[in-house]
């Protein structure tokens, strides 16, 4: 089998262990050194590790043959080193996982997120008069990194966590801070959570009771209640892994628009178009019918994939099709989603920003396995739905009240963090918003006059 000479004593990753590069470039180096080859073989330090390439074969593993890749692998900080990983729903056995998955993931069905569609209008209400602060007093020059970990930090709390959330932010660890929210539900009660009527109260308090029913009794055969820790672990795993994944894709996509004003004027119109349609009010069923919105998202997800590199271990015995080659149990094995983001054969000219690789016509040219940014899957994010819903109604707010542009210091190119996992742009990311002349409440103030 093919595989990447290694130096000593970092094998493949020493500038990744250097904290040199991120690790996304260093595995997309990987696959580049592999082109022509299925799979490909690397070293982290003197252990050697898999590295798929082939959309088939990476479809193999994640999907058709999941149950021989269902552990994640080398990514997983065991409990000892990270507790709250390590019992959360990225980090739990399998019989436990499956048990937490199937429980959890009505919790972000459509019909939870059309009824949380008012609480996230209501955050991109409060992130609107945040940037309309900024134009009036600073002429409009914003950290847009900042403001919209604001805004998805305000998102997660009026939603998945409710009022659970509300309490002042002080320099104490995540686990005692997770321990005093848990507490505080568990002392106030249902009612407490329940601030709203209808579809909405329903919502606020799906997340967060079905852990507390968890908790309670046993919801699977064989699997015991959830711990008062692995129910604090689903809370800061969910509120740390949405708020970053979203908010940083929020922040690349509006750098992408601010450095690309064709785009951004088709955007404005689309948003225009469908709100002018629909009396000038922006609801759940607005937001479908913005398709130009959602492709510039997922061109935005292939340039910055939150997490580029996936892992996953073999748990018996793989034959690859078509080779000689078998995949042993106990190896390790990872899927590069930059490499394959940024891979020419799938996406020419891969460094460029176009919304347009994602119309039908595009996608139907390319293997399904090929774009991959919330994985696929079993193992793929539970909460991928819920991260585009909250952007598209950011993005239908700013984009519809101002033009974003790049600022003196902004970069053409964003340089991303080396010394975190994730693909997260290094340092604040300034941009600078100018208000529309024709904006969404000029234009409703017309059609109201009319």
């Amino acid at each position: 089998m093919p595989y990447v000479t290694p130096s000593f004593p970092f094998g493949n990753f020493e500038r990744t262990a250097l904290l040199r590069e991120n690790v996304g470039f260093t595995a997309k180096k990987i696959y580049d050194e592999g082109k022509g080859y299925p799979i490909v073989g690397y070293f982290v330090l003197i252990e050697p590790f898999l590295l798929v390439r082939d959309p088939a074969l990476v479809r193999s593993v994640l999907v058709t043959r999941f149950d021989h890749f269902s552990q994640r692998g080398h990514l997983i900080p065991p409990e000892s080193v990270d507790s709250m990983m390590g019992r959360s729903i990225f980090g739990l056995p399998i019989p436990e996982w499956k048990c937490l998955r199937r429980n959890l993931t009505p919790c972000f069905a459509g019909t939870k997120l059309k009824a949380m569609f008012p609480m996230v209008n209501r955050c991109s209400k409060r992130l609107m008069r945040l940037l309309g602060d900024a134009a009036e007093r600073h002429e409009g020059l914003l950290d847009v990194r900042d403001t919209m970990k604001r805004f998805q930090t305000d998102v997660i709390c009026e939603t998945l966590l409710a009022k659970l959330l509300k309490l002042r932010f002080t320099p104490v660890s995540a686990e005692h801070f997770f321990h005093v929210v848990l507490q505080r539900h568990l002392n106030a009660g249902k009612e407490d959570t329940r601030t709203s009527v209808g579809d909405e109260a329903t919502f606020r308090t799906g997340f967060v009771d079905t852990l507390m029913r968890m908790r309670e009794t046993p919801h699977c055969p064989n699997i015991p209640p959830l711990s008062e820790e692995k129910v604090m672990a689903q809370m800061a795993f969910f509120f740390l892994a949405g708020f970053e994944t979203t908010s940083t894709t929020l922040t690349f996509c509006l750098f992408e628009l601010s450095r690309h004003p064709t785009i951004q004027k088709r955007l404005a119109a689309e948003i225009m178009d469908v709100l002018k349609d629909n009396d000038w009010e922006l609801d759940y069923s607005s937001l479908s019918k913005m398709t130009y919105m959602e492709k510039v998202i997922q061109e935005t997800l292939r340039k910055y994939p939150v997490v580029p590199l996936l892992s996953r271990e073999c748990v018996q015995n793989y034959a690859i099709p078509g080779s000689d080659w078998t995949i042993k149990k106990g190896t390790k094995v990872s899927v590069s989603v930059l490499g394959l983001h940024y891979d020419p054969i799938y996406f020419p000219d891969p460094t460029r920003f176009d919304p347009g690789r994602f119309d039908k016509s595009e996608v139907a040219k390319r293997p399904p396995a090929c774009y991959i940014p919330y994985s696929l899957g079993p193992k793929a994010c539970i909460g991928g739905q819920f991260a585009v819903f909250s952007m598209k109604v950011a993005l239908a707010e700013i984009v519809s009240k101002y033009e974003v542009h790049p600022s003196d210091s902004t970069p053409e190119v964003l340089p991303i963090d080396p010394c975190v996992f994730q693909f997260s742009p290094k340092g604040p990311v300034m941009l600078k918003f100018h208000r529309r002349r024709k904006s969404l409440s000029d234009s409703a103030s017309r059609g109201v006059q009319r």
